[in-house]
């Protein structure tokens, strides 16, 4: 699974509904209604969310390559007998070209991953509100009980 699934894949927990203090006198809350999701089955079913991941994959492979293509200049040049200032320059050299290329990277990853995370998690308040749910949890943390909403909130995200 790759990094930006394994960000994504997380457990979201959402409780929606009020906080507000009632007085002593008010009749007890009603009892929650809860719902649940299954995170990586919305995440695997979100076009868009694959579409990023492809994106994310792309562009991480080919740093991926141009990091192992220097690496194996590297090796070259060790075995071709230069010495090891001629080393460290190329080193550095190498070091300063895929630098700009990995924080690139990295910012797509953190992007992609709170864009796609946040349109996730609005999908699963609108479903819920929609169906009336106060709370819905990710399916790992429920033992028993509660109504999957996963199907939901796919189609929501997909339309």
């Amino acid at each position: 699974m790759s990094h930006l699934a394994q960000r994504l894949v997380l457990p979201l927990v959402l409780v929606a509904g009020s906080c507000l203090a009632t007085p002593a006198f008010a009749a007890p809350p009603a009892p929650a209604s809860v719902a649940y999701v299954e995170t990586q089955k919305i995440f695997l079913e979100f076009e868009e969310a694959r579409k990023a991941q492809t994106n994310f994959r792309s562009k991480a492979e080919a740093y991926q390559r141009e990091l192992a293509e220097d690496q194996q200049k590297l090796e070259e040049a060790k075995k071709s007998g230069k010495s090891a200032k001629e080393l460290r320059e190329m080193q550095k050299q190498f070091e300063d070209t895929l630098k700009p290329k990995k924080v690139e990277v990295e910012n797509l990853d953190r992007q992609l991953s709170q864009r796609i995370k946040k349109q996730i998690v609005e999908a699963i308040e609108q479903v819920a509100k929609s169906k009336g749910f106060t709370v819905v949890l990710d399916k790992a943390t429920v033992l028993y009980g509660g109504t999957d909403i996963s199907d939901e909130v796919i189609k929501r995200l997909n339309r």
